[in-house]
């Protein structure tokens, strides 16, 4: 296990952060949670993400951890699976290996639990939100899980030669797309417009269904964060 060092945890959007912190601070505003442990709220995209971690690195953090959740790519994977990868492609292709230490510590933090993926993940310039979109990439990259924030995170640890790794946790599993209503919903700041999501789901009614399943996946993802968060909220990693 790595002892005392200062972990900075990114995260894009508010419902994220439940088991992390009661509240969640304005966007940009770094949180220290515990003597070891300091958050902050970037919204959606590689451009916010890196812009929280240069926050959290001027705040002194010696690691940097992206955190939330993130779209399954490979369809063994359910929703609330734990993914720790080992490395992150980034949108061009490169691929960014977490730090091994980091990495191995938060597995042996989080064991027990329910069950984990460390293969690789994927970061996206824009949203995946079909499940033709999630097959191609599983058969192009072989990552299991994709977000729009990891490879950024990663790059930016990188530049300041901090330890990296990252903690998702599968919403969307990789045979479901994501409802109009819900892509017409998302803020940049990670919040959720729910006037214009109703709107749309005036003009679309068939997908209340897919936000009905996706409200269920929510659920059992944000269980899965919060017990993630509990067990690294009481163990030193």
């Amino acid at each position: 296990m790595i002892r005392n060092m200062h972990l900075g945890i990114v995260y894009a959007m508010p419902m994220e952060a439940r088991g992390l912190t009661k509240s969640a601070p304005p966007r940009f505003q770094p949180l220290q949670i515990s003597d070891h442990c300091t958050v902050i709220r970037a919204g959606i995209g590689g451009s916010n993400a890196r812009r929280a971690a240069t926050v959290l690195r001027d705040a002194g953090v010696e690691a940097l951890l992206s955190w939330g959740c993130a779209a399954g790519l490979d369809p063994e994977i359910e929703p609330g699976t734990i993914v720790v990868p080992t490395a992150v492609l980034a949108p061009d292709g490169e691929k960014i290996k977490v730090d091994q230490r980091l990495h191995s510590s938060l597995c042996q933090a989080l064991s027990g639990g329910v069950p984990i993926r460390t293969e690789c993940s994927m970061s996206s310039d824009s949203p995946v939100v079909s499940r033709q979109q999630k097959a191609m990439l599983y058969q192009r990259y072989a990552a299991v899980a994709v977000d729009m924030e990891s490879a950024a995170i990663a790059q930016a640890a990188r530049s300041f030669d901090l330890p990296f790794a990252a903690v998702r946790v599968v919403l969307d599993p990789a045979g479901q797309g994501l409802p109009e209503a819900v892509i017409q919903g998302m803020e940049d700041d990670g919040s959720f417009a729910i006037g214009r999501c109703l709107r749309c789901l005036l003009k679309r009614p068939s997908d209340v269904l897919g936000m009905v399943s996706l409200a269920i996946h929510s659920w059992r993802a944000s269980r899965s964060l919060q017990r993630v968060a509990r067990q690294i909220r009481t163990r030193t990693i």
